[in-house]
């Protein structure tokens, strides 16, 4: 894959994906700004697709911290989408990447499929995914959350990397304390594999 690139050049190894609902609860904002802050003050790149709703609070999140660094996937490079984030593309710009396989956006028949596309490159780039709620849908796998958290799904049916989700688990049913426990178990169990970061996780 070709990637066209906007901002600085960034070495990613200790990355982490954020992707959800644009229309998310107060509780997924706050948790969501929350983990992106907190992940970006221990050296993860926060990467997400600067969307309304949970993409843009896990951007936020990391341009909060004084070094942190985030990466926004989108579907095309040029104009910026949506215009309302054009002044955050511009914050992204100073301390991370806008990546994008095209450069202009394309015919109107294929935009929706850009948005699709692009969460393949989201997931391929992240060393997890945390998922942040989804709306419920007749087909559950038929949404951009969902669509992303499957593209983690070996082709026996098992998940082949960790997606912990808000308020609960992909696969089925959890209280919000025990989804916000799942998230704080990969967190670490991804850290302690690092041998080079002896640090804990600070999670509140």
């Amino acid at each position: 894959i070709l990637l066209f690139r906007k901002g600085r050049k960034l070495e990613l190894h200790k990355d982490v994906g954020i992707v959800g609902t644009r229309k998310p609860s107060k509780y997924a904002l706050e948790k969501t700004r929350l983990f992106s802050k907190e992940l970006a003050s221990l050296n993860f790149t926060i990467i997400s697709g600067m969307a309304f709703g949970v993409d843009y609070e896990a951007h936020c999140g990391a341009l909060n911290v004084s070094r942190g660094k985030t990466v926004a996937v989108l579907p095309w490079m040029n104009p910026i989408t949506p215009k309302a984030h054009e002044g955050l593309s511009q914050e992204i710009i100073r301390k991370g990447s806008l990546i994008s396989e095209i450069l202009f956006i394309p015919e109107k028949k294929n935009v929706r499929y850009r948005y699709i596309q692009r969460n393949r490159i989201t997931s391929g780039l992240s060393n997890f995914v945390i998922a942040v709620e989804s709306r419920a849908r007749a087909n559950k796998n038929s949404g951009g959350t969902m669509r992303q958290v499957l593209i983690y799904k070996g082709e026996d049916g098992f998940w082949v990397a960790e997606c912990p989700s808000l308020p609960g688990c992909v696969s089925q049913g959890k209280s919000r304390e025990k989804a916000l426990q799942n998230i704080k178990e990969a967190i670490s169990c991804y850290i302690h594999s690092l041998e080079e970061d002896k640090i804990s996780v600070p999670l509140g």
